[in-house]
């Protein structure tokens, strides 16, 4: 099941419209906008498109945020050639360790995820995308930049 994908049009933060420009809202809800001139509408929309694209290629129900804020954690610090260590993963999700060790565990299960122990320490475990995680979030993200024609900017 493939979206159809709205590019953002280059104007993510429009100025706030005066109060007297504002449309009030129809009796069924509707307020008569296009969202264009809502601040934060074109970033709004383009997470809510590449979402559904991540639906799409993953599933829904197989991705939920913590497991997606440790996919995308692993495969941006795969691509800079890092690897990271289990006790890592809590600090840079966010996430609890308990939390993250749940999804840790969930993830590898599935195969999106592997981990190993960490040969100058034997102490330590890794942990990285599988071969089949390296390849669907690099899959995923080739998509999204071709639906969208652009990424969101890098830096905030």
């Amino acid at each position: 099941m493939r979206q159809e994908f709205r590019k953002p049009t280059g104007n993510d933060v429009p100025n706030d419209p005066e109060p007297s420009e504002a449309e009030p809202a129809s009796e069924d809800g509707a307020s008569g906008r296009d969202g264009s001139d809502v601040p934060g509408f074109d970033i709004a929309n383009w997470w809510l498109n590449a979402r559904r694209l991540r639906e799409s290629v993953f599933g829904a129900e197989v991705f939920k945020e913590p497991d997606w804020a440790i996919m995308l954690d692993l495969y941006a610090t795969g691509a800079s050639g890092k690897r990271i260590q289990v006790t890592d993963v809590p600090i840079m999700t966010g996430l609890s360790r308990t939390t993250a060790r749940r999804h840790l565990g969930e993830l590898e299960e599935a195969g999106w995820i592997t981990h190993v122990e960490d040969a100058g320490d034997h102490r330590r475990t890794l942990v990285s995308l599988s071969d089949k995680g390296w390849v669907m979030m690099t899959l995923y993200f080739r998509e999204l930049i071709e639906k969208m024609d652009r990424p969101l900017p890098g830096k905030f």
